[in-house]
């Protein structure tokens, strides 16, 4: 617990330097190309820190939690660093009158130098991280090998039976591949691309709540596909994350490009073909 809560206290510290970030850019337009760059390293940062959060949570990552609680790892380090980077970024209040504190207050406080400092301990702790986070998942999957080789093992069964098969190709018969779409869609991602939509109260609270609706509404050529690639990406972290036997993210996009995209009855072909192939049995009412 205390690992997730010392977690817990950098993402909310990221998030505190974000907005203070998010202040600066709009007032020290000679520095927006620094506040860019720290305020994407800062946003991948809580990203990954979230998902590390997770892993942290399962009660077979004690080895996990105990590098993040080691005094001199690197959520340590980077939550001295960011606390740095608040302190100093911490805009002075002005007292009525005193126009020479509330230009002060204004200027972008950081030197060259010590942005290029920030992001260089920023990104090292981060790639530290990372690493973590992936030891900390192989080392669930080790833990978990058994009960998942079995579970994958009967789906795979499940997948190769001769009636399955046939309802899966029929499900199949003239529906486009939705994975071309989301791929091209991916390929014109750069770095940070619909972070601050993962971020966001609502797709935090939509991800985590059963049964819930959220809507995007936008015009065309307005980037919904690009920031709907990126949920989806984000969709299918979670889902290795999460240690239930079977979990499935499906998806669809209709195209203007694409004819093929716009028929709902292939859309819906599709959501239940590729539900069909995450279980062991297909539902009677598709048969």
């Amino acid at each position: 617990l205390s690992a997730v809560a010392s977690l817990i206290a950098v993402i909310q510290l990221t998030q505190v330097v974000s907005r203070i970030l998010k202040e600066y850019f709009s007032t020290a337009r000679e520095a927006r190309k620094d506040i860019d760059s720290l305020f994407s390293s800062i946003t991948s940062l809580e990203l990954i820190l979230v998902e590390v959060s997770q892993i942290a949570k399962n009660q077979h990552s004690e080895d996990l939690a105990a590098s993040l609680e080691h005094p001199g790892g690197p959520l340590q380090l980077l939550k001295a660093e960011l606390e740095v980077l608040r302190v100093t970024l911490k805009a002075p209040r002005a007292p009525k009158g005193s126009l020479k504190i509330l230009v002060q207050s204004l200027k972008w406080p950081l030197k060259k130098g010590e942005v290029e400092k920030s992001l260089g301990v920023i990104e090292r702790h981060k790639s530290t991280l990372n690493a973590n986070l992936g030891f900390g998942i192989l080392d669930l999957q080790l833990k978990d090998l058994d009960i998942l080789t079995s579970i994958q093992a009967d789906i795979k069964n499940a997948q190769n039976d001769r009636e399955h098969q046939a309802i899966i190709r029929w499900l199949s018969n003239s529906v486009a591949d939705p994975s071309q779409e989301h791929n091209a869609a991916i390929e014109k991602h750069v770095k940070g691309t619909g972070a601050w939509l993962i971020l966001s109260h609502e797709v935090k609270t939509w991800a985590t709540t059963g049964n819930s609706f959220i809507w995007f509404n936008g015009g065309s050529g307005s980037g919904k596909t690009i920031l709907c690639s990126t949920l989806i990406e984000n969709l299918k972290t979670r889902c290795r994350f999460r240690r239930q036997s079977v979990t499935a993210v499906v998806y669809w996009y209709f195209s203007f490009a694409n004819k093929q995209t716009q028929n709902v009855r292939a859309f819906l072909r599709s959501i239940v073909r590729d539900l069909c192939n995450k279980v062991l049995t297909i539902p009677d009412v598709v048969h």
